[in-house]
This record gives structure tokens, sequence and C-alpha cells, in this order.
């Protein structure tokens, strides 16, 4: 998880929210379709909470402060991002939003308080907070260390440790990969699973200690 900071509400979005009974449920898709490119491309094309890659085709528009209980904030766009399908049409354990479900969290990729907090156990890709309600939202509410997510996070961070060690034994510069981890590609893409890779610079660079 990493922090998102929202852009402005799309056009489309703001205009549809104007209007008298409007509602998310209902929602033409022409309305939610440029919602969706706006939620993807701010979010680098990476699920909010376990940094998958996700594409228009196949993602789920989450709202942090769920409709059942807070529908005043259905049509804020502040409250909304965008998420993998979180292993529910495949019968996987579930994970993110589809875990989440109607559960309100105050983990948000949002607060940048909660994002500082975020560390990885870098043996086996296992994401912690340093504050204990968080850690048992990621834990039990987003589950965001089932198997699948630990060993993907684990499988990124360990073939960006591979490539840095290549370029340094081959004198090469590391920075064009390090800015790729740190930044989106020219089309607008983050790296999947960044969050664990940004964690291990910070703790590689002068003065921190890594946490494991």
């Amino acid at each position: 998880m990493i922090q998102i900071i929202k852009n402005q509400c799309p056009k489309a979005l703001k205009k549809y929210s104007k209007k008298r009974g409007a509602s998310y449920r209902d929602m033409p898709e022409d309305v939610k379709g440029p919602l969706r490119i706006s939620l993807l491309e701010e979010q680098g094309f990476l699920c909010a909470y376990c940094m998958c890659p996700i594409y228009a085709s196949e993602c789920k528009i989450e709202h942090f402060l769920c409709q059942d209980k807070y529908p005043n904030k259905a049509l804020v766009y502040g409250n909304l991002l965008v998420c993998c399908t979180g292993g529910e049409k495949k019968g996987k354990e579930k994970h993110c939003d589809s875990a989440k479900g109607n559960e309100v969290i105050a983990c948000s990729p949002l607060d940048p308080a909660c994002v500082e907090s975020l560390y990885y156990d870098f043996d086996d890709g296992t994401i912690h907070s340093s504050n204990g309600d968080w850690e048992n939202e990621l834990e039990y509410v987003l589950k965001l260390n089932t198997p699948k997510l630990r060993q993907k996070r684990k499988e990124a961070l360990d073939g960006f440790i591979y490539t840095l060690a290549d370029c340094w034994e081959r004198g090469v510069d590391t920075s064009p990969y390090i800015d790729e981890v740190n930044g989106p590609d020219i089309n607008g893409k983050l790296v999947p699973y960044c969050g664990i890779m940004r964690y291990f610079l910070k703790m590689s660079s002068p003065g921190e200690r890594r946490q494991m």
C-alpha cells in the first residue's frame, strides 16, 4: 500500500451527482467509465490495497466508507478507490475490498500517517503497521497477508534486489531502476507491489535501520 493522492473529481461524476435522485447503484456507464479510468490513472493502475496490477476490464470501484453505512458518501470522489477483484471470481481466499465488505476501517491509503506506519518483512513479504489497530485491519479485514500476496511481494522485492545487485556488479547506473519504482512510467503505470521495494530503499538509506 502506498499513499494515493486524489485528483479532481471527473466532470461526468460531478455533473451526475448534482442530479435529483442520483445514486451510485443507478450510475450510467458514461459516468462510471470515466470515473473508473480516473481512479486507475491516479493509482498508477494498481489496486489501492494489495498493489497488484489492475485494468479497466477487471477491477471494482471501492467505497472506502461503505454505501450502506454512509449513503451520503456514495458519490463523493474523495471516498472512491479502485481495487482488484480480490479472489471473488476465482473462488480463492478473498482480500482487499472483497474481504473488507462493509467493514469500516481506519487504515487508508489516503492517509499519509497510515502509509508511513507500514513496514515489511523482507524474508516472506508480510506487510505490517506499527499501529496495532491498523495492523489488525491489514491482517484480518483487508487480509493483505494471504500466502499468494506475500509471495507476490516477496518475488517483486527479490527481482528488484537482483537487478540492483547485477547493476552494481557490472558497474551500471541503478538510478533508472530506482526511479521506475518511485514513480509511474510514460504510460502512467506504477510497478506492481512497489510499496515493499520503496520500503527496502528507505531502509537501505544511510541512517535507516532495517525492520524485520
